[in-house]
């Protein structure tokens, strides 16, 4: 097949035009083969009764009283079309020949072809094809009886005066189609220039389109029902790609002012430790406000390419390779993780997770990302001696701290990357909760924030994840018992 392809070609016009003539020759060919056989069959049918016809008649005639010498019938023929002005009309002196035996096998009477063209075949009679001195070609001949059985009579024709016929017929059925053919290809070429027209326009609109162009294709207005997916296929890359290019701006931009204070800190506390050579103490603190500073950019750092990492799986669309994932000890691994600052900040953590109920399948590395971003997010802004509470089930994830009440625009705004409320006293890049978002579209899940307004006891902010409905994965592990505890 891919040979084949290769012989086609690389125009669609050239091919539309090809497979057309190709259509014709074969309808007309079959259409050809159609007309012979039917009209060779109606002339076969036709000259069997004219041959008929004239044998009965001859059969009935009294030889005995014919003259000696009998008219030549192809002289006559002559005579009539150019003696007199009497025409002999459309008949051939060949149509029809004849001959006339007596029972020993004897010629007695003929046209033209004489004797020794018609052979005598004792005991055939009607219809029979054969071959005939003199004449050459197959002939087909019937043989009758005179009336009163002392004659036979014998009427042939050439089967190619036959063929000649259903020829000429086929010609004259044919022939205009033939004659027509330019006419048709001429309007074919005409009809696929025009319909092309809109491909050329299409070409033209993207050729002299700018990069950074997205906007909607104006030729996509007048396009036929062909191209007009094609269109709106591109149109809607263009959609994709204008989000796609504002997502990345707006990354960036966030990225930039993120990455700005802390360095603009670390000179500072640089040059602070610098100019404090001779105040030790003051060169200490300087150095570790430094070493803060480094660490809170890498964390910064290490957001920014998870962020970027899972906005490429989105744009992408790429399916997720799922496993079964140990829900519960992804919970206990981040809360060791952030267990000094717990400690530190005297808070109360209370887990509570259903050793029965099954969880959902997922990227092990993105779900621990996401648990990790959670349990991170909380331990650092629930306020001193407050509360974490984490619950897993079948339904879901849920984590809730203790938090201060948000206004409603700031709470609405929560998720949004590098955002962050306003009076925050911890240091973090607001792309936390935009990390979680990611993770959880990927799989699926419902991501749900709930902030502290101020009009409900007691004063929590709440991540719901909602596992999608059916998702059945592992149970929880037996080890990750309920904790509750400082």
């Amino acid at each position: 097949m891919s040979a084949w392809r290769r012989l086609l070609p690389a125009s669609l016009k050239v091919r539309l035009v090809v497979a057309f003539v190709l259509c014709l020759v074969v309808a007309w060919s079959g259409a050809a083969g159609l007309v012979w056989r039917a009209s060779s069959a109606y002339i076969d049918e036709f000259f069997d009764v004219q041959q008929l016809h004239m044998a009965e008649r001859l059969a009935l005639i009294d030889f005995g009283s014919l003259p000696e010498h009998v008219p030549d019938t192809r002289s006559l023929f002559d005579t009539l079309n150019e003696g007199s002005g009497v025409s002999a009309g459309g008949a051939g002196s060949d149509t029809l020949h004849f001959a006339l035996f007596d029972t020993r096998g004897h010629i007695l009477l003929t046209d033209a072809l004489g004797e020794e063209s018609f052979h005598y075949r004792p005991g055939v009679r009607g219809f029979e094809n054969t071959r005939i001195r003199g004449a050459g070609g197959i002939w087909r001949i019937v043989w009758l009886s005179s009336a009163d059985g002392h004659f036979v009579v014998a009427v042939g024709q050439d089967l190619a005066y036959r063929q000649s016929i259903a020829l000429r017929l086929l010609t004259i059925q044919l022939g205009p189609w033939l004659a027509v053919l330019p006419v048709l290809l001429i309007t074919l070429l005409w009809v696929l220039a025009r319909g092309f027209r809109p491909f050329g326009r299409l070409q033209r609109e993207l050729d002299a389109r700018r990069p950074q162009d997205t906007a909607p294709l104006r030729t996509a207005a007048g396009l036929p029902s062909e191209i007009a997916p094609l269109a709106h296929a591109l149109n809607g890359l263009f959609r994709r790609m204008a989000a796609m290019i504002a997502r990345e701006r707006a990354f960036i931009d966030g990225a930039a002012h993120e990455l700005r204070t802390p360095l603009a800190g670390l000179r500072i506390q640089t040059e602070l430790a610098a100019l404090s050579e001779g105040d030790p103490d003051t060169q200490r603190e300087a150095l570790g406000n430094v070493l803060s500073g480094i660490d809170h950019v890498t964390d910064l750092a290490e957001q920014l390419i998870e962020f970027s990492r899972l906005d490429a799986l989105r744009d992408t669309g790429a399916s997720l390779p799922l496993s079964p994932v140990p829900w519960a000890d992804e919970v206990a691994r981040a809360l060791e993780a952030q267990e000094a600052r717990i400690r530190g900040r005297h808070l109360e953590v209370q887990v509570s997770t259903d050793p029965h109920s099954r969880l959902p399948e997922g990227h092990p590395l993105l779900v621990a990302l996401l648990v990790r971003n959670l349990v991170t997010n909380a331990a650092l802004y629930t306020p001193e001696g407050g509360t974490i509470r984490i619950r897993l089930d079948s339904g879901g994830l849920e984590v809730a701290n203790t938090a201060r009440p948000l206004p409603r625009e700031d709470a609405a705004r929560l998720g949004e990357s590098f955002f962050r409320p306003p009076g925050q006293a911890q240091q973090g890049s607001g792309l936390g909760l935009s990390i979680v978002r990611r993770v959880a579209e990927l799989h699926g899940m419902e991501c749900r924030i709930i902030a502290p307004d101020g009009a409900s006891a007691p004063a929590e902010f709440r991540v719901c994840l909602v596992f999608p409905a059916g998702a059945a994965g592992s149970a929880p592990n037996a080890g990750a018992a309920d904790r509750a505890g400082p």
